[in-house]
């Protein structure tokens, strides 16, 4: 017998605004029945879907296009007269993009449960993208001083504010235009962005392979940002196509006016394990597209021009993989593969940095099969985030729990995985920010079930 689907379950189909303060009795029922809604997603919900993964897919293309030519940034924006102390200001920089998202998350998570998920699509993929432009232009330490870092983190600090809504806004919409197929919704929303990933590690293989290694240092690295500046305002302007969430349209009458200040008096334990859960897949993305390229280059000793075809192979594994599991999860639940994908980082982390040390493995198969393994965290955390609240503040409490996990684990795992190899001079010692990771999001997954239960009981 087929198990029960997200909606049937564990997102709630009503929204009760009974019994607080200042607020009238009323109860939002959606209009289709649980028991009438398709299994299948329709043309028109695949292309809605697509249309909201857009800002995704510009989110992985500047993130590795930032990693990819961090040692050219380093040098340009970030000079040091130790190159190990200018790769890891690039690095804290690349961090702080990540430390503002919770804030980006909050407010734009709020007014997306006030005014709608569209309008906020569009306002923060326009400010994304001019952000993005502005550090194509940014001119060198050499030319304007002090300046040349301040007006970078600045314009890092603008992307990190909009792109903390993009990751959470995407995955809240879908759900709620296909709440039946929440998990291949998801899936296919990390599906896409492999579209960014790939993209920018084509261009930046063709920069390296089409330009001197000076004219990289010098301008290469701005065309790979100014091209994702031009997809972000192309995204925007398709963008304008997105009809509003239907979950929204039949609440909207109803909403709350302090949503944020509704998650934290209610729904602080569901904030808690939401957090928790996102920190393998943030490790995980830290690691293998922030620090994995200079690993694999400085440490290891393999060739530049072959990092972004290793890269790209393991985020396609990594996409395709979402998928597959995310379809899965609608049958067999989305908790099961989530903690076999845990325990598989927990126990496959030292070996594949053991194997990468030692010159033993060839990188390009240890970093498929993590992707493999990665795959059935991302597939399925959408869904499993989304269970632990209810329509009028989802989009707030993603928006926290997504990006407060990324700005703990995501933004330090690189930093830290360098530290630690300086620290202590041993090459596999990345492995132990790997392992943690996967104990906590092991042991959030325990949680879950019970916060996503009181969760629905609540609304």
């Amino acid at each position: 017998m087929r198990k029960p689907g997200l909606a049937q379950l564990e997102l709630p189909t009503a929204i009760s605004l009974a019994n607080r303060p200042g607020k009238q009795d009323v109860t939002v029922t959606h209009a289709h029945p649980v028991g009438t809604r398709p299994n299948k997603i329709s043309g028109r919900e695949w292309r809605t879907i697509a249309l909201a993964s857009i800002g995704n897919s510009i989110e992985y293309y500047d993130f590795i296009v930032y990693a990819t030519f961090a040692s050219y940034l380093s040098a340009q924006i970030f000079p040091s007269t130790d190159p190990k102390v200018s790769i890891l200001n690039t690095f804290a920089v690349f961090g702080i993009g990540y430390l503002i998202r919770p804030l980006g998350g909050m407010v734009l998570g709020s007014f997306g449960d006030r005014f709608g998920r569209r309008r906020v699509f569009l306002f923060s993929l326009f400010v994304i993208s001019l952000a993005t432009l502005g550090m194509a232009l940014t001119p060198t330490y050499r030319q304007i001083g002090i300046a040349a870092p301040i007006i970078f983190v600045v314009l890092r600090l603008c992307q990190g504010l909009c792109y903390g809504g993009e990751q959470a806004g995407s995955l809240t919409y879908v759900i709620e235009v296909a709440p039946r197929r929440a998990g291949l919704a998801c899936g296919f929303i990390f599906f896409l962005n492999v579209a960014g990933v790939v993209t920018a590690n084509i261009l930046s293989g063709i920069i390296h392979a089409k330009m001197a290694p000076a004219d990289v240092a010098a301008y290469g690295w701005r065309i790979a940002f100014m091209f994702g500046a031009g997809a972000g305002f192309l995204g925007m302007l398709l963008r304008r196509r997105l009809d509003e969430s239907p979950e929204f349209v039949e609440m909207q009458n109803h909403v709350l006016r302090a949503p944020l200040s509704e998650l934290v008096k209610n729904y602080r334990p569901q904030m808690v394990v939401g957090t928790l859960m996102v920190a393998p897949l943030a490790v995980f993305g830290g690691l293998l597209f922030a620090h994995m390229p200079i690993y694999l280059i400085r440490s290891i000793g393999v060739a530049p021009s072959t990092i972004p075809s290793i890269i790209a192979s393991g985020s396609i594994v990594i996409a395709v993989g979402s998928l597959f599991y995310g379809w899965l999860s609608d049958a067999i639940g989305q908790r099961i593969l989530f903690r076999i994908g845990a325990i598989c980082m927990i126990v496959g982390a030292w070996p594949a940095y053991h194997l990468l040390s030692a010159k033993t493995g060839d990188p390009w198969t240890i970093i498929v099969m993590s992707g493999v393994f990665t795959a059935l965290i991302s597939g399925t955390i959408g869904p499993l985030i989304a269970q632990l609240f209810p329509t009028n503040v989802r989009f707030t409490g993603y928006g926290f729990c997504y990006n407060v996990g990324n700005a703990l684990f995501q933004s330090l795992s690189p930093l830290t995985a360098a530290y630690l190899i300086q620290a202590t001079g041993a090459l596999t010692a990345p492995a132990y920010v790997w392992i943690v990771a996967g104990i906590v999001g092991l042991l959030a997954s325990l949680w879950h079930r019970n916060s996503s239960k009181k969760s629905a009981a609540r609304s």
